[in-house]
């Protein structure tokens, strides 16, 4: 079909490159398929887990995944204040452990950034 408008869209020739891009191909062959069954199964525990090793990150409390810490207060900051707006969003939905679980996360939190801030 020479008459077909998809064809000629600039949206159609941009993405072309990108799938014989070869720099993209290798690194999809280079990272290894992780089974499904290797994965742990998706809780609210392992969220709050994440986020919270992610605040820690930021805030130079563990190094990041080159081995070294790196102090960014505001991405810090952000992912406190995404685990407050799940603490929010989820109020009296959760049950006991969950509710303590999010509550001593964003309290340990919270001080670890204070003192952080205080020690710059």
């Amino acid at each position: 079909m020479a008459n077909d408008p998809a064809a000629d869209s600039p949206t159609s020739d941009a993405a072309e490159p990108l799938a014989n891009d070869p720099a993209a191909m290798d690194t999809a062959e280079q990272e290894p398929e992780i089974p499904a069954d290797a994965l742990p199964p998706p809780t609210f525990a392992s969220l709050v887990q994440i986020l919270s090793a992610q605040a820690m990150a930021a805030m130079g409390i563990v190094p990041g995944p080159d081995g070294k810490a790196h102090r960014q207060p505001q991405v810090a900051k952000h992912f406190i204040d995404l685990l407050a707006v799940l603490e929010d969003k989820t109020r009296d939905r959760l049950d006991p452990l969950e509710h303590k679980l999010l509550d001593e996360s964003l309290h340990h939190l919270r001080m670890a950034f204070v003192a952080v801030q205080r020690s710059d």
